[in-house]
């Protein structure tokens, strides 16, 4: 098992051949992308989160202007971001993209250099509880979170109830609706081999049971 920076890498390896299957962020492939790959099974949902400063707003237009961190060069939060806001027309035409991640990321926006921020992690994050401790930065309810799934089917609405990610009496967040991306595990499928991807499935089996099972999915 290989350590990564993330989806972009773990695509190159794939098609390089540096890795047999790899851990892959739904919606990151372009559909005039090539590669035959195969999916070996979906792991599990992660948010997106989009943390901003200033007055509130529910639709990504809104941050026409603005100075964003959408992900680092090489990222999958990246790619899904550029997507979602050159939708709501925003582009590097019409606001600063900033190549920044994780707490990077977090840096500029608690700082004052970012004025909002994209990040595709899990809700026990601590990075994330941070940023929503933070007096100032708003975590963003997608008012158009249906529409925006309907489009890019890789994409799931939830809403996020108040007490999921932080206290309940000192709470700020009500019932926010953000998006989820779906994570799979992926493989070229002409360099899969059955026995490679037998143990792929049992270390999923085991993924499922929140006890992954010893083993590597590289021969």
């Amino acid at each position: 098992i290989k350590n990564s920076a993330g989806t972009q890498m773990n695509l190159q390896r794939l098609e390089s051949g540096g890795a047999n299957a790899a851990f892959v962020q739904t919606g990151v492939v372009s559909a005039d992308n090539d590669l035959p790959l195969l999916s070996l099974g979906s792991l599990y949902l992660e948010p997106l989160w989009i943390v901003y400063r200033g007055e509130t707003i529910d639709t990504l237009t809104a941050l026409t202007g603005k100075r964003i961190a959408v992900g680092a060069l090489g990222s999958g939060t990246r790619p899904l971001a550029l997507r979602l806001l050159a939708d709501s027309g925003v582009t590097e035409a019409t606001a600063t993209l900033l190549p920044l991640s994780g707490t990077d990321a977090a840096t500029a926006l608690k700082d004052g250099a970012a004025d909002a921020a994209c990040f595709v992690t899990s809700p026990s994050s601590a990075l994330l509880a941070d940023l929503l401790a933070t007096d100032g930065l708003q975590l963003m309810s997608m008012a158009r979170a249906d529409a925006i799934c309907n489009r890019h089917r890789y994409l799931s609405p939830v809403t996020l109830y108040r007490g999921v990610i932080e206290d309940f009496a000192e709470g700020r967040i009500f019932d926010q609706e953000i998006l989820q991306v779906l994570i799979e595990i992926t493989a070229i499928s002409f360099r899969i081999s059955d026995e490679s991807s037998a143990r792929a499935h049992a270390l999923l089996a085991g993924l499922s049971k929140g006890t992954p099972k010893d083993g590597t999915v590289e021969d």
